[in-house]
């Protein structure tokens, strides 16, 4: 693996390039074990999504300066979870990075609640669940209307009419402030200006789902092999895993695609491969 990760690195930075090139990113962390010799870290597995393709990086630290220095210089919208780190990044970052929420949080936060307090929390439940209802009408748009504009048109007149409607539930609700449904209501209204930048953005997505779901292959793999037994192992893992959900989000069989990263390395030294499906957008762009 060491060895096979060394024709895999210079493509692995090429995936993270490519995804700078977006307007629109989602980034999210999870914990991830370094077991060196006398002792186990706690360390992050940072995850970053955009233009159909994934890059991970695994650091000791969940600060907003390993956030930053992740981000580089990125310019555009970072869709996260509001973990202060992305505040702090965002500053760090010499590019200009505007933060959006994520409703899938959210929701997470009113589930938590049902069990305390099920009629409030169905009923902020319902109309996020709206929300959503939207989003699935806003992928597929009439005959001869671009999507952008479907979905901005869409969320105008309808999410907007939503989403005031449930800030008016929220203000009117009298609740314990520890309580599962208070912290919910209070998690919500705290983000609330990033959480309906959406509606007047079309390119934003709704939560940052996209990026959560490219994780998982990471943390399911974790729970077999529990981490990392070296500094170099974290590297190795970022790298492969990079490779593979990438692969995986452009419906192409990851062995088939390591493979074409490998021989082409092999046969000419530091050549980015992307995915076919990446290659045909350069190409079509090229034209």
């Amino acid at each position: 693996l060491d060895a096979l990760a060394d024709h895999v690195e210079t493509t692995y930075l090429g995936i993270k390039h490519w995804i700078f090139g977006a307007d629109v990113v989602g980034m999210d962390e999870t914990t991830w074990r370094l077991m060196e010799t006398g002792a186990t870290k706690k360390w992050q597995m940072w995850a970053i999504r955009g233009r159909g393709a994934m890059w991970f990086a695994l650091r000791d630290s969940r600060s907003g300066e390993t956030a930053a220095e992740l981000l580089e210089s990125y310019s555009g919208w970072l869709i996260t979870d509001g973990c202060p780190s992305y505040d702090k990044a965002a500053r760090l970052v010499p590019g200009e990075v505007r933060l959006s929420g994520c409703w899938a949080h959210v929701r997470r936060k009113f589930v938590d609640a049902e069990s305390n307090d099920p009629e409030r929390a169905e009923a902020a439940l319902n109309l996020i669940g709206k929300l959503y209802d939207v989003e699935k009408k806003a992928r597929d748009p009439d005959e001869g209307i671009a999507l952008m504009d479907w979905r901005r048109d869409l969320r105008e007149t309808e999410s907007k009419s939503i989403l005031k409607e449930l800030k008016t539930w929220a203000f009117n609700q009298r609740v314990l402030p520890k309580s599962a449904i208070g912290k919910a209501i209070a998690y919500m209204m705290e983000r609330w200006e990033r959480l309906e930048l959406y509606i007047e953005h079309p390119e934003l997505w709704i939560d940052n789902n996209p990026t959560e779901r490219g994780i998982r292959g990471p943390v399911v793999g974790r729970k077999n092999h529990y981490g990392s037994r070296s500094r170099r192992g974290t590297e190795v893992a970022a790298q492969l895993y990079t490779i593979f959900e990438t692969a995986k989000i452009c419906g192409v069989d990851p062995r088939e695609y390591l493979k074409r990263v490998v021989m082409n390395d092999i046969r000419s030294p530091n050549t980015v491969t992307l995915p076919a499906p990446i290659e045909a957008v350069l190409s079509s762009l090229d034209d």
